[in-house]
């Protein structure tokens, strides 16, 4: 099984839940693994979600100039590739 496809059928180990957030922590990535090339520089928080987990995820939509430890975020989900028609 696909490792995407493990943690979509696994509802209770892994629950994420999108709203609003606070940025923890964060580094900022010049490097990329191939294919990834065009997301540079990748964004990447440590980031408190308001239900009180901890998270580490990449951080899209934001300029690295504007970073602020403790500035507000909200979590989105995306879809990032298709691998077969499920």
């Amino acid at each position: 099984m696909e490792v995407p496809r493990y943690w979509r059928s696994n509802t209770e180990r892994l629950k994420l839940y999108e709203g609003p957030a606070e940025l923890c922590s964060y580094t900022i990535q010049h490097t990329a693994a191939k294919g990834f090339e065009d997301q540079l520089p990748i964004i990447i928080g440590l980031i408190k979600m308001s239900y009180g987990r901890q998270i580490v995820a990449q951080i899209t939509d934001l300029d690295e100039k504007d970073l602020e430890i403790g500035m507000p975020l909200e979590m989105v989900t995306r879809k990032l590739r298709e691998d077969g028609e499920n």
